[in-house]
């Protein structure tokens, strides 16, 4: 969801297909809306979970507490299958977030094997592994997830061998350090962008970086360019509390001054 707000607030047509239930449901059905975001609703019995985060505007940190997914029925997870694979075949497909009970841990991988244009896979755990056995998918973890994912120590490598930790495409987050995106085989770029203004909230960068990305791609942008523009609107979002949140007119005058390093 935040994903498909940095997308539409940078212009791009957005359809996000979701469960939702209970009073929490209805809140981010109003929410998304009066951000013009178009939605395509599973109905689930179970109400839709809260995330929290506490930001020490002082110091800079801040304590994240998420709740566990809700569980499908199987009803529900059979429905919300359907519906979203009845989308594989936009010009875009993100297929992210943390899998319900009642959804199989391949189910970000099925949507990625089924999608015709552009994937972008946005998980973690087992069902980032699954993902990465996908040709052509982009998945996108940061170092922690990766590491994990590989079976490694992320901390412990450099750039060059970060690069080959994962099967290409891939673009691996790294805080501060900023990202590595490596879009081919024989294609590798460390990707780095200062804030533009004081450090607020990081909840939701990656989101942002995800949602530039997509944005970017959909308007037809190399790959490396439409990944600039993730970075600068990941740079963006960290200036504001809200984790959906970038300023659109910033964010595009950003992603000129990416700093673009190619890894051999």
């Amino acid at each position: 969801m935040h994903a498909a707000a940095v997308a539409t607030a940078l212009g791009a047509s957005v359809l996000v297909v979701c469960p939702l239930g209970g009073q929490r449901g209805g809140r981010v059905r109003a929410l998304a809306r009066a951000a013009g975001i178009e939605l395509e609703i599973v109905e689930i019995a179970e109400e839709t979970r809260g995330t929290y985060t506490v930001v020490d505007d002082r110091e800079g940190a801040l304590i994240e507490v998420l709740e566990p997914p809700p569980a499908l029925s199987d009803f529900e997870a059979r429905a919300f299958e359907a519906r979203a694979h009845a989308h594989v075949h936009a010009p875009v497909v993100i297929t992210s977030g943390s899998l319900p009970a009642g959804l199989a841990d391949g189910f970000h991988a099925e949507i990625a094997r089924a999608a015709s244009g552009a994937c972008i896979v946005d998980a973690s755990g087992r069902a980032l592994v699954e993902a990465l056995q996908v040709p052509g998918a982009l998945a996108t973890p940061n170092r922690d997830e990766a590491a994990e994912a590989a079976g490694t120590l992320a901390g412990e490598l450099d750039l060059s061998a970060l690069a080959r930790l994962l099967r290409p495409p891939s673009w691996i987050s790294l805080g501060a350090d900023g990202s590595l995106f490596s879009p081919s085989a024989d294609e590798s770029w460390h990707l780095t962008l200062d804030a533009p203004g004081s450090s607020v909230n990081s909840v939701g960068c990656g989101d942002a970086l995800v949602g530039g990305y997509a944005a970017g791609v959909a308007e037809g942008l190399a790959p490396v360019d439409a990944a600039a523009l993730g970075v600068a609107a990941a740079a963006s979002k960290l200036t504001y509390l809200n984790p959906a949140t970038i300023d659109p007119a910033q964010t595009r005058a950003l992603a000129g001054a990416v700093a673009r390093q190619r890894i051999a």
